[in-house]
């Protein structure tokens, strides 16, 4: 009985235990988000509705539209439109952002909608910049400040 003992410690002395390790812990990266924000394309036809029938679903989208002929635009032909446009960089504070924000994160759909928030609830973007057409997402090994942090 008290050998039993003594080979249960020296084999788990000598095993290999592929537990992982609780304190190790990812390298922390810090993204900040970069919105494309650009005057509101149709003002016009959003002009003569009420407010409850404004917005994204109020009007038919490509209905009847034929894609044969169609190709996505290259990155110099897309800033370009965006320049025409007058579209302007607008980098989102983080203390804006209330989530941990992971590259993977940033580029999905919770990305869009943190952009969505600001450029809707910032009042110097609200009324002349509130479409989005692209956001980007960087990746740096400090953390981001913003205005707040300066």
């Amino acid at each position: 009985m008290f050998t039993d003992i003594p080979l249960a410690f020296i084999a788990g002395i000598l095993m290999p235990v592929n537990a992982p390790i609780g304190d190790a812990a990812a390298p922390q990266v810090f993204v900040e988000l970069i919105v494309k924000a650009c005057p509101s394309a149709d003002q016009s036809a959003q002009a003569n509705k009420p407010s409850a029938v404004q917005g994204y679903y109020a009007d038919p989208i490509n209905q009847g539209k034929i894609y044969e002929h169609e190709h996505a635009l290259s990155k110099e032909e897309r800033q370009a439109t965006f320049t025409a446009m007058g579209c302007i960089d607008v980098p989102v504070p983080p203390e804006w952002i209330s989530v941990e924000l992971t590259r993977q994160a940033c580029m999905s759909h919770i990305g869009y909608l943190i952009a969505l928030q600001y450029l809707q609830q910032a009042a110097a973007y609200r009324s002349d910049f509130p479409d989005i057409d692209q956001w980007e997402c960087i990746e740096h090994a400090n953390p981001v400040q913003g205005v707040a942090g300066m």
